[in-house]
């Protein structure tokens, strides 16, 4: 499924239908702002991290949302209908709503949690990644893919004041990440 950036009110066409639309609540942090605000799409169910990982068009549209600063939450907070999110400018998505999915089916594929630190500019991010059992979790070239990676019982720690907070699950963007570490025993 490829998630269609155009899809909305609005929109000049509506290309997927009359398709049922689902909403998703979703907060970015990028550099030096933070976007919340929904997601929209038609079409099966699907997690934050499936839409992310399914944009072509180089941008996402968040609807009924508020952006503000990074650093002081709140501090000229503006909001708007509808903005385009450079895909590429996400380090990192909190979803605070999640898709009903069906567990099981032909697409799941058992993993296992690890142990990990990962790096975006201005972030650190403590967690556990998952990956299939049998992946060599050193060798496997995490930081050669362009993909959205969730990473749960995650804590995220600002680099320039060290202010940490925890979060169930976060999606972060590999194409920002300059470091991945696996834990020792992982």
């Amino acid at each position: 499924m490829t998630y269609s950036p155009t899809f909305g009110p609005g929109a000049e066409t509506e290309p997927l239908g009359h398709a049922e639309v689902h909403e998703l609540q979703v907060e970015f942090i990028m550099d030096t702002h933070r976007v919340s605000g929904s997601l929209r799409y038609a079409g099966p169910p699907r997690r934050v991290v499936d839409l992310l990982n399914a944009i072509d068009a180089g941008y996402i549209l968040v609807y009924d949302g508020v952006i503000d600063s990074a650093i002081r939450a709140g501090e000229g907070a503006r909001s708007f209908e509808v903005a385009q999110v450079r895909r590429d400018g996400v380090l990192i998505a909190i979803p605070r709503t999640e898709a009903a999915t069906g567990g099981g089916g032909f697409e799941a594929v058992k993993k296992v949690p690890f142990p990990v630190t990962l790096a975006v500019p201005g972030y650190g991010i403590a967690g556990n990644m998952h990956m299939v059992a049998e992946a060599n979790r050193v060798t496997t070239p995490i930081l050669a893919s362009r993909h959205f990676t969730p990473v749960t019982d995650a804590v995220i720690t600002r680099a320039f004041d060290g202010f940490a907070f925890p979060e169930p699950i976060v999606i972060v963007n590999l194409a920002c990440t300059v470091l991945y570490a696996p834990h020792a025993g992982a």
